[in-house]
This record gives C-alpha cells, sequence and structure tokens, in this order.
C-alpha cells in the first residue's frame, strides 16, 4: 500500500495469478487508488516502458524482467525495491536470483524482501537457509510462527465458529490401519538396523505426521550417496506405506483396493514388506471392504449328497464420512429455511463451500451428493472390472478347481453381467444408468 504510487516502482516476483489477484482485492477494499497490475507477454515492449516510467507496483514474470533488465529497458536505477513470494523455491540458478544479481550490481540504495509461507521447506539439505538468503540478496531472517503476540492477536480478532465432527472408522478401517501401522514399525525397525546412526525420531507416532518426510531428509541427505539399495527401498516403502494409510481415509473402498492391487502387482520385488503377515491381512481385508468369496450349499445331487460352490457377495463398504457429511448439509438445508427470507415461493440460500484434499476427492463428493452413494459405488466396481477383465483372463491357471482360477472366473462373470445391464439401460429411452446398481 505504500508503495503504490507514482513515486516509487516496485516489482513482485514469483507471484501467481492467484496472489496477485488477491493482494489487489485486499488493497482495493482499503482504498487504494493504484493496485498492482499484471505484466504478462500480452503487455508490448513500448507498453511496458511507459508502465515503468508512471510508477506503481507490478507483477511481472522473471522472463519478461530479466529481458527488460538486460536490454536496458528498464534501468536498475529506477526500481525502488522487489518482494519476493515463494521464496522458498529461489535457488542459486533460478532466474529471480540472476534479475537480483543485476539490480544489486547497479542499485546499492533498494530492497529486497522475501516471502514464504513454506517454512518447513528452508530446513532440508545442507545450509538451504544461507544459500537461499545469498541468493535474494538478504541480510536478515524474521520468524513469524502462529505464537507470536501480533499473529495471535489477528487471529483472534478474527477467529472462526469451529465445531469438530468426529466420525469413527469401521471395524474393517480399522484393521487396515492397524495392518499398515504395523508394516510401518517393521520397515522402520530395519531402517534402523541397515544404518548405524542414530534415528532417534523415526517413531511410528512420527511417521503419520507430514514432517516425516522432512525428519527422514534431515538424517539420510547428507549420507544418501553411501545408503545401499535396501536403505533406499525402505525409504520408498514408508512414503508409499504413508500414501496407503491416506488414501484410506480419503477414497472409497473399491480405489483404494485397486491402488493396493496394483502395488502388488507391480514389477517391485524389492519391498520386502509385501511378504509379511500383516501385509497378507491387509490385502484381505481390503478385498473384504469390496468383495466377498463365500461356498454355499448348491442343489441337492441326485444320490442326495450336497455340494458346496462358491459364489460372489458384493460388499462396497461406503466411507463413513460420506453420511457425516450429508448428515451436514441436510441440517444446513433444514436451518436455511428457518434462518433465511423467502423471495416470492424460493429460498435465499447462501452457498456452502465443501473443501477437500484433491481434485479426485472433490470429485466423488460431487458424484455422492448428485447420484447417490450406492450409484457411485456401483459404477466404481464396473470400472475396476472392466480394466482388470483382460488382465484376470491372463492371470487364469489351468486348473478349474483352484481358489484363484474360481474368484477370476467369478469376477468375468460379474463384468459381464453388469456390463450387459448397463449397455441395456444406456440404450433405454430413460437413460437412468447412473441409477443403477445391483440387488
Amino acid at each position: 500500500r505504500l508503495h503504490c504510487t507514482s513515486n516509487h516502482l516496485v516489482f513482485l516476483l514469483n507471484a501467481s495469478q492467484q496472489d496477485t489477484a488477491a493482494l489487489s482485492e485486499g488493497l482495493v477494499s482499503e482504498g487504494v487508488i493504484r493496485p498492482p497490475k499484471t505484466i504478462n507477454n500480452e503487455v508490448t515492449s513500448e507498453e511496458r516502458t511507459q508502465l515503468y516510467v508512471q510508477g506503481g507496483v507490478y507483477a511481472v514474470t522473471s522472463r519478461i524482467l530479466v529481458v527488460d533488465l538486460l536490454s536496458k529497458r528498464l534501468p536498475a536505477t529506477l526500481v525502488t525495491g522487489f518482494v519476493v513470494l515463494n521464496a522458498h523455491r529461489v535457488a542459486e540458478t533460478s532466474t529471480e536470483a540472476f534479475i537480483l544479481r543485476l539490480y544489486r550490481q547497479q542499485n546499492k540504495t533498494g530492497f529486497v524482501k522475501a516471502l514464504s509461507d513454506r517454512p518447513e521447506l528452508l530446513a532440508g539439505g545442507f545450509a538451504k537457509i544461507e544459500k537461499i538468503m545469498k541468493s535474494l540478496w538478504v541480510r536478515k531472517m524474521f520468524l513469524w510462527p502462529r505464537f507470536h503476540v501480533a499473529v495471535s492477536e489477528t487471529f483472534a480478532s478474527h477467529a472462526p465458529e469451529v465445531i469438530e465432527l468426529h466420525q469413527p472408522l469401521t471395524q474393517s478401517m480399522q484393521e487396515i490401519q492397524s495392518a499398515i501401522m504395523e508394516v510401518m514399525e517393521a520397515c522402520m525397525l530395519e531402517l534402523k538396523r541397515c544404518n548405524k546412526s542414530e534415528m532417534s525420531e523415526f517413531t511410528l507416532e512420527n511417521g503419520l505426521f507430514k514432517s516425516f518426510d522432512l525428519i527422514v531428509r534431515h538424517y539420510l541427505d547428507p549420507i544418501w550417496h553411501k545408503v545401499g539399495p535396501k536403505t533406499r527401498q525402505l525409504v520408498t516403502d514408508l512414503g508409499q506405506l504413508r500414501k496407503l494409510l491416506t488414501y484410506l481415509l480419503r477414497y472409497d473402498c473399491v480405489t483404494f483396493f485397486s491402488f493396493l492391487d496394483t502395488v502388488r502387482h507391480s514389477d517391485n520385488q524389492h519391498s520386502l514388506w509385501l511378504f509379511t503377515e500383516a501385509a497378507d491381512r491387509l490385502f484381505k481385508l481390503a478385498k473384504s471392504r469390496v468383495y466377498q468369496l463365500k461356498r454355499v450349499p448348491a442343489k441337492t445331487s441326485s444320490n442326495g449328497s450336497e455340494s458346496l460352490v462358491s459364489k460372489l457377495e458384493i460388499v462396497l463398504e461406503e466411507n463413513p464420512k460420506w453420511s457425516l457429511l450429508k448428515e451436514v448439509l441436510q441440517e444446513i438445508e433444514v436451518d436455511s429455511h428457518t434462518i433465511y427470507p423467502r423471495v416470492g415461493t424460493a429460498v435465499q440460500k447462501p452457498p456452502v463451500l465443501v473443501m477437500a484434499a484433491d481434485d479426485r476427492t472433490c470429485s466423488q463428493i460431487r458424484e455422492y451428493l448428485s447420484a447417490g452413494g450406492t450409484a457411485m459405488m456401483n459404477r466404481q466396481f464396473r470400472n475396476y472390472l472392466w480394466t482388470h477383465r483382460e488382465k484376470q483372463r491372463r492371470q487364469m491357471v489351468m486348473n478349474s478347481e483352484n481358489p484363484a482360477r474360481v474368484e477370476q472366473s467369478l469376477l468375468q462373470q460379474e463384468a459381464e453381467y453388469m456390463g450387459g445391464l448397463y449397455s441395456l439401460v444406456c440404450g433405454s429411452k430413460d437413460g437412468l444408468a447412473s441409477l443403477l446398481f445391483r440387488e
């Protein structure tokens, strides 16, 4: 706000479109007449020269700015200073570091300020903070944690009303989680045994948090070129197991089982955790959430004896947090009728924002709320069957009494059955394919 005048010329580096838009919107709400402007490839060199003369704050790409500095289209002596966002991305060989070096060679009085909201990324590697500060041409660093007086007072003045809802996991999900944690603990013990250095922070509790990757890097990055292939494989396995823990809570049972099935049938034969008892229990539990293979009595033969045949029972366990989300949205729907006024026959309802971790989760939530859990789970299972149908045919063994042969045959029949019904409904006039489900 101080530099948004014609008397100053300040540049924003490493700023995304969202950062620039949010910054401009905030300054306009505070009454700033000349908010920051964006300079991109659509602005010609003559127009950029005129903008530089007019002064103000500009968000410009590094490629354009370095060309203007080298061609003397922008005299470095006219620049008041630079504000570098996402400072953790700046390296010695980055374009931003080259721009600041050109600036400091010709202007000794201007300022350089850098900001970063990812302080954990400054701790990795050897003397990373010193290298970044040297590339930015800055001498002082200030840390603003949440318990800082100014930060805590700002948060306290805008404290939101938070209601926490705790949804317990299903029994099968709890057992899967326990199996994954058991495998993680075994991998950590093996990693400690392979490396004689002190690894006191390699605990199962730390392995459940995102900062565990930084802990691993802190211990192994300086000696990564010395460690053997077994240690490297264990580090990769730990990352994969942490991903499984995340997928268990985030996605549906079919997506989780499909990812787990891909891991099992991959060419990675060096992952020792795949051969543990806990891993075998993990695969069985993940499959039981999708379908189960049961032995049921068949029709009585002519001699009066009963035989058992295998039957595929589809389970498709839903993620419990979806039903909780649906209950919350229904509660908001009911409250909106009593809180917000009516305009004619309609009720003015405010928008409800549902935030998720990634695009795939958003897509699943959208489909669950629009089509329903049963239709969504059947579509996921149908896609899983179609995707693996050809692979299942190739993997069938010659012995028809083999359990693997029986299971693959039943899955093949289920894929053909669901595919036939899906084609029938899609070809009908109603077009209710999204509502199709197996009784």
